[in-house]
């Protein structure tokens, strides 16, 4: 596989408008929620937990030059001298409740680190059910191009929204047809009877719900097209094959800083046949490392595992639970999560490409929203 990195900033430049990254920085990375392959056989996901937690890829980053002191940073968390390497457990201590784990002082000591060392933090999150459904609505292109790009997001919300909530019937009818491989002599059926569902379970009165029929509708003609091209001629039962592309993806996104990622022998190996090049040179930006070896990519592994506990402990989190926290004042847990808040903006303010979230936007949005109501009311 040949892939050019100006090729690849160019493109979101021109769909986002998000200028390229010209900064030398140094990024150092750990992940988390890596299911290793995301599939879909007889109606069951192979690995449950992966519908209600993120992939996510990530760590901190900062200017070259400015390499800041970790050394200072684990001689105040006082980790035990048998601890070979700091990693988000010892963070987190034994306490179970996230409330907890944010409010306690080796998180707070940890948060005020990054914030005073002008640290940056970057990631990118992917929510595995929702990036298997994108192909299904990009497959309407071929009927709808004009209107599709203006509405393409709501419609991805709402039709992942939508199979989350009917999941026991939706998945085993996905499985049915071989989805993402649905042969094409079946899709007006599956196309109809897909469409057929949303008509018996949609509420088209609600915002959500008038995407939904919306798609519907566009699901309906471009099933009597018969092609569904993103949905066909893929592997059976496979939604996710591996993630390594996400690897590639940022280091490509950013070609003038380094890249410093935890060892993964599989994604090594996979990241040998990607010849990437920028400005008609081999891009050769990127190494991989012990994290026992490295301070930075412990640090990361710290803050990945808080932001993964933190987007789960979000996307459950009720109205009246939040009332409920802020009712019973956990002072530091509450200054802790507008700290996080903080630091996401600040990495948006020095680009948006740092922060990349493969979700749906509504989402998104709640996780924005809460964080403001816990860490900021």
């Amino acid at each position: 596989m040949k892939i050019k990195s100006e090729d690849y900033i160019n493109q979101i430049y021109e769909l986002q408008g998000i200028p390229p990254f010209t900064k030398k920085m140094s990024f150092y990375y750990d992940e988390t929620g890596n299911c290793r392959k995301f599939s879909l056989k007889n109606g069951e996901i192979n690995d449950s937990e992966a519908i209600e937690k993120d992939f996510i890829l990530g760590g901190i980053t900062f200017e070259d030059g400015n390499f800041p002191d970790a050394d200072i940073l684990f001689s105040k968390l006082r980790l035990q001298p048998t601890q070979k390497e700091l990693k988000y457990k010892h963070l987190a201590g034994k306490s179970k409740s996230f409330v907890e784990v944010v409010g306690n002082k080796r998180v707070t000591t940890f948060l005020n680190w990054l914030i005073d060392n002008k640290v940056y933090i970057h990631f990118s999150t992917l929510n595995n059910l929702y990036y298997s459904l994108v192909d299904f609505v990009d497959s309407l292109y071929e009927t709808h191009k004009p209107v599709l790009p203006i509405i393409e997001k709501n419609l991805k919300s709402a039709l992942y929204r939508f199979v989350l909530q009917y999941r026991e019937y939706l998945l085993p009818f996905l499985s049915k047809y071989d989805y993402p491989n649905i042969a094409s002599d079946k899709v007006t059926e599956f196309s109809y009877n897909f469409a057929n569902f949303i008509q018996d379970n949609n509420d088209d009165s609600t915002e959500e719900g008038f995407f939904l029929e919306t798609f519907r509708q566009m699901l309906k003609t471009a099933g009597r097209s018969g092609k569904l091209i993103f949905i066909q001629d893929n592997k059976s039962e496979t939604l996710i094959e591996e993630y390594y592309l996400f690897y590639h993806e940022r280091y490509a996104l950013f070609p003038n800083s380094k890249h410093i990622f935890d060892e993964e022998a599989e994604v090594q190996k996979k990241l040998e046949s990607v010849q990437t090049s920028y400005r008609g040179k081999e891009l050769k930006n990127f190494d991989f490392a012990k994290s026992t070896e490295n301070q930075y990519i412990q640090i990361s592994d710290a803050l990945i595992g808080l932001l993964g506990h933190l987007f789960f402990f979000l996307d459950t989190l009720d109205e009246d639970r939040i009332l409920q926290i802020n009712d019973e004042k956990h002072h530091s847990a509450k200054e802790n999560i507008r700290k996080i808040g903080l630091l996401i903006n600040r990495s948006n303010e020095l680009s948006p490409l740092l922060i990349k979230n493969c979700n749906d936007i509504n989402l998104i949005r709640e996780r924005e929203e809460k964080i403001y109501l816990l860490g900021y009311k």
